[in-house]
C-alpha cells in the first residue's frame, strides 16, 4: 500500500515529454546573388532544427543560423522551419520568402566579327558581332571615336577617296568598356574615270570679215576638244582656242564645244552665235545721252548711251581725255568743290573715232557749311546742354549723354571705307573727362561682376583707321550695360553685316541708342549696375545705307532693329527677329529721326522695313549662332553655314529668322 502511494506521487511530479513548440523568429540575416543566410530563435525543448527550402529539407542540426549557398541569382525561395526532439518534430513555422540579388555586371568581352559591309570613294560601311552583357558599342577610326550606340553597324562618311583607314570596336555596359577589337584596315575606292565635263565659257576672242577666233575654259579629265560650227566638227585638238577661217562676211555662225577622253565625249556646250564683220567698217556714230548720274563735292558720275559698232568710248573733261574703255559710265573723282566742269564723249572702233558729243556742264557740290558728318541725318533729340540730353561731339562720332542714366541716349556716326584700316583694338576703357564738372564719370569697374558686358554703341571695329580712332570708342560715354548674349551674338552679327556692305561700295549713317530701364544679364535681372549706371530695357540700331558716290535720299536703304536687352531672347537668335521700322522706334523713344532731311525723304525712309529675302545688297548676312556655327542668309533668303569642308550647308530658312 505504501509502495502504491509513492509511485503515484512520483508519476505526478514528472509529466510525459512532448514534441517541441514551433520555432519563432525565422528571418534573413543577409543575402547575395548566390546565397541567403537565415537565423531563428532557439526553442528550450528542442533537440535540433530542420530548415526547409521550397518544402525540401536543406539543414538539420542544433545551430539557430544557416547559410544557404549555391543559389541562382535573382530567384525567389520560400523557407519554413521546424524543431524536433526525441518525441518528434514540431509543426513548421510561417513561410519566409526571399529573392537572391541580381548578378553584378562585369565588363563585356572584346567584340569580334568587325568586318566590311560595303564601301565607296567617300564611305565605309561596317558591322560586328553581338557581345553578351553589352549595352552598346563604340567604333574608333584610328583613335577617334566615330560612333557610339546600340546598333552593330555604322556608315562612316566624308572620307577621302583611295585612302586607308584603321578601325576597331569596343563594347560597354555600366561596368565599363571592353578592350579594342582586332584592327580592320579598309581602303576607300579610287575615283572612277568618267567622261569630262562640258567646257564652259565658250566665247569670242576676235573676228574679222572672214575669221572668228574662239576660246573656252579647260575641262577636268579632258585630253582633247571638239569645236562644232552648226553641228559640223571644224576642230579637234588639245588647245582651248581656235580660229575658224574662210568664212563669209556679215554672216551669223553658231558654235558649240565638247571635251573628250578615253571614256567618251561630254555634252556639247550652249551655242554661241557670232556674226562676221561687214566688209567695210566705219567710225561709230557720236554717242548720245551724255548725262549726270550723281555728284558730290569732289566727284561727278556720268553715263551715256551705247553707240552701234563702237568698241569703246573716250570721255573728255574740257579737252583732256580722262577715260577710255568699253563701259558707258564713269565716275570722275578728285575734283574741286563748287566748280564747273565741261564734258564730252566720243566712240571709237578699228575704223576710227567719232565726233565728240554736245558739251555737258556740271558743277560739283559746295562743301557743307559747319555740318558734322556724323549728324547727316540730324540731331534726333535736339541735344544741347541739358543734363539728360547733353551733346558730346567727337571726331569719330556724336552722342547725346544722359547724366541721370549715366550712359548715352544715342550715338550717331558715319561708316565708310575711309574709317576702316589695320589699327588694333586698343581695349583702353576709361572715363570721359570732358563731361561737365561735378558729373559722375563712369569707370570700367562699375561693370565688374554685374553680369552685363561693357557694350559699345559705336563699335570698336567701325573705327580701325588709326589707334586714336579706335581708342575713342572705349570712352565710357560710348558704353552701355549690355546682356552678354546680345552683345556677342545678334548685335555683333548686325555690326559685321554693316561693315561687309560698306566694303561693296556703300556708306552708312548709323544711330544706336537705348530705351527704358531693366535688362537681364548673366546674373539675372537688374535695373542698374554699380554707381547707379542704368541698365537699358532695349537697344536699337538704325542704319541708312547709300552709294559712296551719292548722298542720303529717298532711295537709300534702311535697316532698323529693336533688341530686348536680355540674355535668353538673344541666345542663338537671329537679329532679323527684331527688324522693325524707324517710325516704330520713334514711338518708343519720342525721338525725331532724319530731321535734317526733306519731309518726303523722311517719310520714305521711316516706313522702310528690311526684307532679308529680297536684300538690295549682294552680301551674305551673319544672323545667329546655330550648334556652334554661324548661320548666314544670302540676298535671296538662303540660310546656311560653312561646314568643316569649307562648303555651304543649307538649313531651313526659319533658323535664320525668315521663312
Amino acid at each position: 500500500m505504501l509502495c502504491c502511494i509513492i509511485y503515484a506521487c512520483s508519476k505526478k511530479d514528472n509529466p510525459a515529454p512532448t514534441v517541441p513548440v514551433i520555432p519563432s523568429g525565422l528571418a534573413m540575416v543577409s543575402k547575395s546573388s548566390s546565397s541567403i543566410i537565415l537565423k531563428w530563435t532557439a526553442s528550450n525543448d528542442a533537440k535540433g532544427y530542420r530548415l526547409y527550402r521550397d518544402a525540401a529539407k536543406i539543414y538539420e542540426g542544433t545551430n539557430s543560423e544557416y547559410a544557404d549557398t549555391g543559389l541562382t541569382a535573382a530567384t525567389t525561395y520560400t523557407y519554413t522551419l521546424a524543431a524536433y526532439n526525441t518525441v518528434g518534430e514540431s509543426a513548421k513555422s510561417s513561410a519566409v520568402t526571399i529573392k537572391t540579388d541580381a548578378p553584378k555586371p562585369v565588363i563585356p568581352a572584346i567584340t569580334t566579327g568587325l568586318s566590311l559591309v560595303s564601301k565607296t570613294m567617300t564611305t565605309i560601311s561596317l558591322k560586328w558581332d553581338s557581345t553578351a552583357t553589352a549595352d552598346g558599342y563604340r567604333l574608333y577610326r584610328a583613335n577617334t571615336k566615330v560612333y557610339e550606340g546600340s546598333k552593330r553597324s555604322h556608315l562612316d562618311t566624308n572620307l577621302t577617296a583611295n585612302t586607308s583607314y584603321d578601325y576597331t570596336v569596343t563594347s560597354f555596359n555600366s561596368a565599363g568598356e571592353s578592350g579594342k577589337s582586332t584592327v580592320l584596315s579598309v581602303k576607300t575606292d579610287e575615283p572612277k574615270p568618267t567622261a569630262p565635263l562640258t567646257p564652259t565659257n565658250l566665247a569670242l576672242v576676235s573676228k574679222t570679215t572672214t575669221t572668228i577666233s574662239l576660246k573656252w575654259n579647260a575641262s577636268a579629265n579632258a585630253i582633247a576638244y571638239r569645236l562644232y560650227r552648226s553641228n559640223i566638227k571644224v576642230y579637234e585638238g588639245n588647245k582651248i582656242e581656235f580660229t575658224d577661217s574662210e568664212l563669209a562676211s556679215n554672216t551669223n555662225y553658231s558654235y558649240m564645244v565638247s571635251a573628250v577622253n578615253a571614256v567618251g565625249e561630254s555634252v556639247k556646250s550652249a551655242a554661241v552665235s557670232v556674226k562676221t564683220d561687214e566688209p567695210k567698217l566705219s567710225a561709230p556714230a557720236t554717242p548720245s545721252g551724255l548725262s549726270l548720274i550723281s555728284k558730290t563735292t569732289a566727284s561727278i558720275y556720268l553715263k551715256w548711251n551705247a553707240s552701234t559698232t563702237a568698241t569703246g568710248y573716250r570721255l573728255y573733261r574740257a579737252n583732256t581725255k580722262i577715260y577710255e574703255g568699253d563701259k558707258i559710265e564713269y565716275n570722275d573723282s578728285g575734283l574741286a568743290e563748287n566748280t564747273n566742269y565741261d564734258y564730252t564723249v566720243s566712240a571709237f572702233n578699228a575704223a576710227g573715232e567719232s565726233g565728240k558729243s554736245s558739251v555737258l556742264s556740271v558743277k560739283t557740290n559746295p562743301a557743307p557749311v559747319s555740318v558734322n558728318i556724323h549728324l547727316t541725318l540730324g540731331n534726333p533729340t535736339n541735344a544741347s546742354i541739358e543734363a539728360n540730353n547733353y551733346l558730346l561731339t567727337k571726331p569719330q562720332y556724336v552722342l547725346s549723354y544722359n547724366n541721370t542714366n549715366r550712359h548715352a541716349n544715342w550715338v550717331s556716326w558715319e561708316l565708310s571705307k575711309s574709317w576702316l584700316g589695320a589699327a588694333d583694338r586698343q581695349n583702353d576703357f576709361r572715363p570721359d573727362a570732358v563731361l561737365p564738372t561735378g558729373w559722375y564719370q563712369v569707370i570700367t569697374s562699375d561693370y565688374t561682376g554685374s553680369g552685363f558686358d561693357r557694350g559699345h554703341l559705336c563699335p570698336s571695329a567701325d573705327r580701325t583707321k588709326t589707334d586714336d580712332d579706335n581708342s575713342s570708342t572705349f570712352l565710357m560715354t560710348n558704353i552701355i550695360p549690355q546682356a552678354p548674349d546680345l552683345n556677342r551674338e545678334s548685335w555683333a552679327y548686325l555690326e559685321g553685316y554693316c561693315r561687309d556692305v560698306i566694303k561693296t561700295g556703300f556708306k552708312a549713317i548709323i544711330i544706336a541708342g537705348t530705351i527704358g530701364t531693366g535688362g537681364i544679364g548673366s546674373n539675372g535681372a537688374a535695373n542698374t549696375v554699380k554707381n547707379q549706371v542704368n541698365v537699358p530695357a532695349r537697344l536699337y540700331k538704325i542704319i541708312v545705307l547709300y552709294s559712296e558716290y551719292s548722298s542720303v535720299n529717298s532711295a537709300s536703304k534702311v535697316i532698323a532693329v529693336n533688341f530686348p536687352n536680355t540674355n535668353a531672347d538673344n541666345k542663338e537668335t537671329s537679329w532679323l527677329k527684331y527688324v522693325t521700322t524707324v517710325a516704330e522706334i520713334e514711338k518708343q523713344t519720342g525721338a525725331s529721326f532724319f530731321n535734317s532731311l526733306p519731309t518726303s525723304t523722311q517719310n520714305a525712309l521711316k516706313s522702310q522695313k528690311y526684307d532679308a529675302t529680297n536684300s538690295p545688297f549682294d552680301v551674305d548676312a551673319p544672323v545667329r549662332s546655330y550648334n556652334g556655327n554661324v548661320l548666314q542668309i544670302g540676298p535671296r533668303g538662303g540660310c546656311y553655314y560653312i561646314n568643316s569642308n569649307g562648303n555651304k550647308t543649307y538649313v531651313d530658312r526659319s533658323y535664320c529668322g525668315t521663312e
